[in-house]
């Protein structure tokens, strides 16, 4: 029952969005942003990481601005994502730009394909469309939804833009045939990997790092590319994309695999920094405590309190 509910709202609003001029479709998404604020959908969370991250750097009057806009964003988001199915190429290549496309196209040229390594930062959704719409072989690794419908919905637009798609868990025996094909296969990096991960920096607290895109650009000797997107004020969006991160000399494979994405983290940082409204603070990234870590005691109410966030 709820999920068909969730459907219904968003099949609603899709119709309604769908049908307005682009300015004002991105008015009521940003106007559903501060309703899900007001509501406090995952408010507790979205504040507690900007200040785990950022609170040495910003006063807390530019910190309620971020979590303001970081909400309005997210509306945005959902409204442009409505609407990519009905932007032709033409649209999607005139709206989506290209900075440091050439880090993708040295990638090609050698023939091997490359990892791709992104994060929910910006309209994240605009990495494949904008990289198919200029010509580019994209290939996305996704964790399925718990909304049935909304996945498939999802999956279905991604695919309607050139996208491949792979599940994650499943799609590791599949990436190398992707990359034998010499597509740009990308994986989001910056989400919460449990015991899993392995426990990288990001923002100076450890947090724990899904490490399957950098193991396997070590393990099958392909660039690991940083590719970040942005909105822009104008409204278009542009996609980022680093040089490729070289791996060390003559190190075992987790030193590697530590190295590739500390030097992620450091660019998805910069990044952040820049706009940091932009940046899915809503995600309880620092959720995996590392294990040497010892749990606060019951007594320590702050610690308790970072520990939940």
């Amino acid at each position: 029952m709820r999920d068909a509910i969730e459907m219904l709202g968003l099949r609603s609003f899709q119709l309604v969005v769908r049908a307005l001029p682009r300015s004002a479709a991105l008015a009521c998404g940003r106007a559903a942003g501060r309703l899900a604020l007001r509501f406090g959908l995952r408010r507790r969370v979205c504040v507690a990481n900007l200040e785990r991250a950022l609170g040495g750097e910003l006063d807390a009057q530019e910190q309620r601005r971020v979590v303001v806009r970081s909400y309005e964003h997210l509306g945005m988001l959902l409204v442009e994502l409505l609407r990519l199915a009905d932007m032709d190429i033409q649209a999607r290549r005139a709206s989506i730009l290209f900075d440091g496309r050439e880090h993708l196209e040295a990638a090609l040229e050698r023939g091997r394909g490359a990892i791709v390594a992104s994060a929910h930062y910006g309209n994240w959704e605009v990495l494949g469309a904008g990289g198919v719409a200029h010509g580019l072989p994209v290939t996305f690794v996704v964790q399925r939804m718990r909304n049935a419908s909304a996945d498939a919905m999802l999956c279905r637009t991604r695919q309607s833009v050139g996208v491949r798609v792979l599940e994650r868990g499943m799609a590791l025996r599949r990436v190398r045939q992707e990359l034998e094909s010499n597509r740009l296969v990308c994986i989001m990096c910056d989400q919460d990997a449990r015991q899993r991960g392995i426990f990288i920096p990001f923002f100076g607290t450890p947090a724990s790092t899904h490490k399957g895109a950098a193991q396997l650009a070590l393990r099958l000797r392909v660039p690991f590319i940083p590719l970040f997107a942005r909105r822009l004020p104008d409204g278009r969006n542009l996609l980022v994309a680093r040089a490729a991160i070289e791996p060390p000399v003559g190190v075992a494979q987790e030193e590697g695999v530590r190295h590739l994405l500390a030097r992620y983290n450091a660019a998805l940082e910069d990044v952040i920094r820049e706009d940091p409204g932009q940046y899915l603070w809503h995600h309880r990234r620092w959720k995996t405590l590392q294990p040497s870590v010892a749990p606060p005691q019951p007594g320590d109410e702050r610690a308790w309190r970072q520990a939940s966030t």
